[in-house]
């Protein structure tokens, strides 16, 4: 006999999902912290971009919502909306993140590589969300 799920449930399964993928990439980004990583900066700065999409739709799905946006300060608003422990310092790091997705950007200047400080600023920012989406996709806080 085959489980029924509910939409809750299938949720909840794809918020873990998410959080499984946001926390592999971020574990190759926290091993760049104290050794020079084999990846130049443009590289870094995609799994950086991954890392915090992944993460917010993973907190987004334990709320049941589904993202509508992946720019990475309209992502953490709408996170935000439904999550209001969402740090200023959550949102300073989404800023950060989305200061170098020029795809998205119309008014943008053009792309430009983060330099070595602004990717471990973000991976240090990104801390502080894994931590929390990590502990309420698993219902801790």
């Amino acid at each position: 006999m085959s489980e029924i799920f509910t939409p809750i449930d299938e949720m909840k399964q794809n918020a873990m999902t998410y959080l499984r993928c946001a926390n592999g990439y971020y574990k190759v980004l926290t091993g760049t912290l104290n050794h020079r990583s084999r990846f130049d900066n443009d590289v870094l700065y995609g799994i950086v971009a991954m890392s915090f999409e992944k993460f917010m739709i993973a907190l987004l799905s334990t709320y049941n919502q589904f993202a509508t946006n992946h720019v990475p300060i309209f992502l953490f608003r709408e996170a935000r909306l439904v999550e209001d422990r969402l740090t200023d310092e959550m949102r300073e790091t989404s800023k950060l993140i989305g200061q170098f997705e020029s795809i998205c950007s119309l008014d943008g200047f053009g792309y430009h590589t983060p330099s070595d400080i602004e990717i471990r600023t973000m991976i240090i920012g990104l801390s502080s969300i894994s931590e929390f989406v990590n502990k309420r996709v698993y219902e801790e806080i």
